[in-house]
């Protein structure tokens, strides 16, 4: 069975880092930069789930746009 993918759309701690690797195969955000509403549309497609920080901004508009595959989005900072 393979791993649902997780995309963390910023650089969080090491051991934050470590214990999602051991549960999902994650996509890493490694150069910390802000993503772009294209990029987040984007990774809806390529991933199950998000986990991101605030810098990211989801509007209506945006989560309309998301690719049916992603099925929840968590906010480090909860």
């Amino acid at each position: 069975m393979t791993r649902p993918v997780l995309w963390i759309s910023r650089r969080l701690s090491d051991a934050t880092l470590a214990r999602a690797a051991a549960n999902y195969d994650c996509i890493i955000n490694h150069d910390d930069q802000v993503a772009s509403t294209a990029e987040i549309i984007e990774m809806s497609a390529q991933a199950d789930g998000f986990l991101t920080a605030h810098s990211e901004i989801m509007t209506d508009d945006v989560v309309a746009q998301f690719d049916p595959r992603l099925k929840i989005i968590a906010n480090h900072s909860v």
